[in-house]
């Protein structure tokens, strides 16, 4: 299949090219299928890993992606349970990369993939006052691994003197971290609340929709991309919904694609998306009226304030939809801590994802291209977001922002992970399948100016 589409962009993120690079089939078993992420893919070693259980399975391949097995590493049982992997991380600490393993049984496994004989650091993330210790998300900022757990606290280790600050920023499970460049760190959960907590320990708040929170990821504001117009589909007023009097774009995407959001086949989970697509809030009509505040009031800020947060926004994901979220923009305060603002909303049509709809808790992010990657855990497909934003004098902002659906990819079967290799002028994303096909897309520069190709 072949797509393209010109791009009508004013200031041009980089028109692309994707393509599928490769795909077949890994010599592993099949994995386990409701871990957070259980692939990682190497491109300074050539090493892709994965795991299911309590086993991490080391993976080699040639420039042409020839794939064969190296090693297998069985994690050591911490406080006599199984210490069943549910999420690895590739990053780096400072300079020195590190893959960081999380577990059931609450123990981390830091280990050092530029010298596998090197011991691994480990660390016990254990609190004796919770029957569940269990870890799911991390993220690295220099020295500092910040670690989200079923006990609905994050634990901030320093990863010289293995010592931790605790924080309860939610009421639930946290399955997914993200810092940003300056030491931010966002968070979701299945409280269905996204969480801010910046190095001067001011934090931010917002619950966009009673959907659990799955992804989280930060990206820069100077990589969205400034259109000339946004896309045809069918926008609702969203004025009031999100506790606040600044405009929010309502996007039911692939309503220029496939056809009109057909409610009547979204199931029951899905009753409470018909108040969205009328424009009508989650919350109450009397708790949203309560926290309607004066669009004045809502820019004024503090100088320095927002430093940590102005050059960045937050892609949030929840069971069925994603939010673009301005954590500089406060629209108000419960408890003294301040609420952000919600800038755009995307619902993917149910009738491209039938049958097989489970969760959008995979998500990538290459900020080069302004797109966001999303994957249906469990399900075939993977969408493909543009992040966009058109002037409008007219708008409290200045800006109206939204989603650009680039097209749907349908894999052949459903989706165990996602995970990426960014790089200047292009990108792959790897995505493996619950027959454990390994898929490899490359995305490049387009040549044209201002035309997008996808060719899978």
């Amino acid at each position: 299949m072949i797509f393209k589409e010109e791009f009508p962009v004013t200031k041009n993120r980089g028109s692309y090219k994707l393509t599928l690079f490769d795909k077949q089939r890994l010599p592993v078993s099949p994995m386990n299928t409701w871990s957070m992420n259980i692939l990682s893919v190497n491109l300074e070693v050539n090493e892709i890993y994965m795991c299911d259980n309590d086993v991490l399975s080391i993976l080699e391949f040639s420039p042409g992606f020839f794939i064969k097995h190296k090693q297998s590493i069985t994690m050591p049982q911490s406080r006599n349970i199984q210490s069943r992997i549910n999420h690895i991380m590739l990053d780096k600490s400072y300079e020195e990369q590190v893959l960081v393993i999380l577990t059931q049984s609450s123990a981390i496994f830091i280990f050092f993939p530029q010298n596998w004989d090197r011991s691994p650091l480990k660390i016990d993330n254990h609190l004796d006052e919770f029957d569940d210790n269990s870890v799911w998300s991390c993220a690295i900022y220099g020295k500092t691994l910040a670690v989200g757990s079923n006990t609905h606290e994050i634990s901030l280790w320093d990863l010289d003197t293995q010592t931790r600050k605790r924080l309860r920023l939610h009421d639930h499970n946290i399955p997914c971290l993200d810092y940003n460049s300056n030491g931010a760190l966002a968070s979701t959960s299945i409280d269905s609340g996204i969480a801010v907590y910046t190095e001067g320990s001011r934090i931010l708040y917002t619950k966009p929709c009673t959907e659990w929170g799955w992804g989280i990821k930060w990206i820069p504001r100077n990589s969205v991309c400034i259109v000339k117009s946004m896309p045809t589909t069918n926008m609702s007023d969203l004025t009031g919904r999100y506790r606040s009097s600044l405009p929010t774009t309502y996007y039911n995407v692939y309503a220029d694609i496939r056809g009109q959001f057909d409610i009547a086949h979204a199931g029951q989970y899905f009753h409470a998306l018909t108040r969205r697509i009328q424009g009508l809030p989650d919350f109450s009509e009397s708790e949203s009226e309560e926290y309607l505040l004066d669009s004045e009031m809502l820019l004024d800020k503090e100088e320095d304030e927002t430093q940590e947060l102005d050059d960045f926004l937050i892609i949030q994901t929840s069971k069925s939809t994603v939010h673009l979220i301005d954590p500089s923009i406060s629209t108000g305060k419960e408890n003294n801590v301040s609420n952000m603002h919600v800038l755009a909303v995307f619902i993917p049509s149910l009738q491209i994802l039938p049958g097989n709809f489970s969760r959008l808790s995979l998500l990538q992010i290459i900020p080069e291209f302004s797109l966001c990657i999303i994957g249906n855990q469990f399900g075939p497909e993977i969408i493909l977001l543009r992040i966009c934003k058109m002037k409008n004098p007219g708008n409290r902002l200045g800006w109206d922002y939204g989603f650009r659906v680039e097209i749907p990819i349908i894999l052949d079967g459903r989706i165990l992970a996602l995970s990426q290799s960014n790089y200047n002028d292009y990108a792959f994303i790897f995505a493996l399948t619950e027959s454990m096909t390994f898929y490899t897309f490359k995305i490049t520069k387009h040549e044209v100016e201002k035309m997008n190709e996808i060719r899978i």
